[in-house]
């Protein structure tokens, strides 16, 4: 006999949704013979976490220290079904029947938080958590990870200036005089969205009597914690040579390097993580390496420039590897990513992913865009009947005591 369990049934598929957005669902139950119940449930939470360990020095002594910092955005807990009171708890008994029961629920997430991140060292993470109470045996539960995305827009700060960075370091041989080898890399402007390419000139000069060994761009991902502790992820990376001989001078101008899709830049050194990128030109040495690298921002809108653009929802570039594994299938107590993590170890959020070419297919099939007047009449005849959605699901019931009204 298939035990009895319950899964979460979202109206948005991709369950990716921006801050102050409206998560809409039902939580349903599924029972193969009549259970006694109590009430049902859902939570919603949203924290970040980091931890890290850093050696510190006393004289000839050395001590590791174990650091740990939490931040919680939203705690919220609200009865679906059922009477609950905080002296008594859960007053309803009830046996359900056999069969399918839905439990339909919207939330509003608060606007002001964070994007979802999975580090190294640490993760902001957003999970809806549904139970289902049982007075004479154990609550069947299930919990959902899910994505939320914050707009950065940066079209209308002026940000379009040329970056360049150069770096040089001097060779030393052993019967010649000293050399000296140089690299630059420079960009036109600061500020891309996922899936653009990256226009990257890139200089080597080699004027010495060795070799230098491989040329390569990289796109870096800059993580902070705590305003102290710091770790750099490699999103992308174009190799330009194998080896430069002395006496040559390289140059090149690449456009073979994209932003993967990847959270946007988080400035605010209040928050708990904060995420930088930069472009690095490496040139390769046996005891050292040459690099010189631009700041850049990662952005979720493109710039006007571009001109047209689709986008879709993709993993994140550097989870990608350990989070194929998907946790789908239901049980008392699982955890599921929605097909995007195994549940148990790193869950790979969605970002947007742009992609800035019209298709042909598109062109052909494009409608002709309606005439100023008939525009302007569309636009009258919405402003005069909006559509509201907001009775598609029941209203939740209760609220946790800390919360802010988000209805």
């Amino acid at each position: 006999m298939t035990a009895p369990f319950v899964t979460f049934n979202l109206q948005q598929a991709e369950a990716v949704f921006q801050g102050g957005s409206r998560i809409r669902g039902a939580l349903c139950l599924v029972l193969t013979s009549p259970i006694l119940v109590a009430g049902v449930e859902v939570r919603f939470h949203g924290t970040a976490r980091a931890s890290w360990r850093e050696v510190v020095y006393s004289g000839t002594k050395s001590t590791e220290v174990e650091h740990e910092k939490e931040e919680i955005y939203f705690d919220d807990r609200f009865c679906l079904w059922g009477k609950v009171s905080q002296q008594i708890g859960w007053e309803t008994r009830e046996v359900l029947p056999a069969g399918k029961h839905s439990f339909p629920f919207q939330y509003r997430l608060p606007s002001n938080v964070p994007c979802s991140f999975e580090g190294i060292d640490g993760w902001v993470r957003y999970r809806m958590q549904g139970l289902v109470i049982r007075p004479d045996g154990e609550h069947l539960c299930t919990e959902n990870l899910f994505t939320v995305l914050r707009e950065l827009d940066l079209r209308k700060e002026s940000l379009r200036e040329m970056l360049e960075d150069h770096a040089e370091r001097t060779v030393r041989g052993a019967c010649c005089r000293p050399g000296r080898i140089s690299c630059s890399v420079s960009l036109p402007k600061r500020f891309y969205v996922p899936g653009e390419a990256l226009c990257v000139t890139a200089n080597v000069d080699n004027v010495s009597v060795k070799r230098c060994g491989q040329c390569s761009l990289q796109i870096k991902q800059l993580v902070t914690y705590g305003g102290v502790h710091r770790y750099t992820v490699t999103m992308a990376t174009s190799k330009l040579a194998d080896t430069i001989r002395p006496g040559l001078c390289r140059k090149w101008k690449d456009d073979s390097l994209v932003v993967p899709p990847s959270c946007p830049s988080v400035v605010d050194t209040n928050q708990l993580i904060t995420i930088a990128y930069c472009v690095s030109l490496e040139v390769s040495f046996p005891d050292s390496d040459l690099y010189a690298a631009v700041p850049i921002l990662v952005t979720s809108v493109p710039d006007y420039s571009l001109g047209f653009a689709s986008w879709t929802y993709e993993l994140s570039g550097p989870c990608l590897p350990e989070c194929r594994q998907s946790c789908s299938e239901p049980s008392k107590k699982h955890v599921t990513a929605n097909g995007t993590g195994n549940g148990q170890g790193k869950f790979c959020p969605k970002y947007k992913a742009y992609r800035l070419e019209r298709e042909k297919s598109m062109v052909v099939n494009l409608v002709q865009s309606p005439g100023v007047v008939r525009r302007e009449s569309f636009t009258a005849r919405g402003r005069e009947n909006p559509v509201d959605n907001s009775d598609e699901c029941a209203i939740l019931i209760g609220r946790s005591d800390h919360a802010e009204s988000r209805a």
